[in-house]
């Protein structure tokens, strides 16, 4: 089972991409595929609804969205990571996530997935209430932990001291594994 992780922090090194690092080690310790796509650091836009993405392939802009889109349609299951950036989500997760989820929705829907949050203090609940609706409002499945998929940190060090945070990812990922296994069995099975 391949696992897509979508790094949205404007540091390709840093927490949240320390934090991701434990998702992989726990996804492929199960037994699965985990590949990392970072956003880049750089302008993105939001969706400016358009529509021209109805008629075609993916966005009209070409950036970080529709290098994303080749991945999703091969991927089972999902996790979006976003540091905390005045109480939220950072604007390239907005940006992305809404020009991805219009304009390729139909490649992850019905596919599992969790958000990852990474601050420093607070606003943790708020950035992954921001993530979470795109997969509601597309009929996502939302794998669950035994708490809010959060860690405390500032810095890859600060990821590391977070032990409580780092095993409520892996718990996490345990049960978007399950969950996925369900999925993709059922799915094979109607294949049959």
């Amino acid at each position: 089972m391949r696992l897509l992780l979508v790094n949205t922090s404007p540091h390709k090194n840093g927490a949240t991409q320390c934090a991701l690092s434990h998702i992989i080690d726990e996804w492929e310790r199960l037994g699965g595929e985990a590949n990392l796509f970072w956003c880049k650091n750089g302008p993105t836009f939001s969706c400016i609804a358009c529509g021209l993405c109805k008629h075609g392939d993916g966005c009209f802009y070409q950036d970080a969205v529709n290098e994303l889109r080749p991945l999703c349609e091969k991927t089972d299951a999902f996790v979006f990571a976003s540091p905390v950036h005045y109480g939220g989500a950072t604007g390239m997760a907005k940006s992305v996530m809404g020009r991805l989820f219009h304009s390729s929705g139909k490649l992850l829907r019905k596919k599992p997935a969790f958000a990852v949050a990474v601050g420093r203090r607070g606003g943790h609940i708020g950035t992954l209430w921001e993530m979470e609706k795109f997969f509601t409002f597309n009929e996502m499945p939302i794998a669950s932990s035994n708490y809010w998929p959060l860690l405390h940190a500032g810095t890859r060090e600060d990821v590391e001291k977070d032990i409580e945070g780092i095993n409520t990812l892996k718990v996490a990922t345990k049960n978007l594994f399950w969950l996925t296994s369900l999925i993709v069995s059922e799915k094979d099975k109607s294949k049959e």
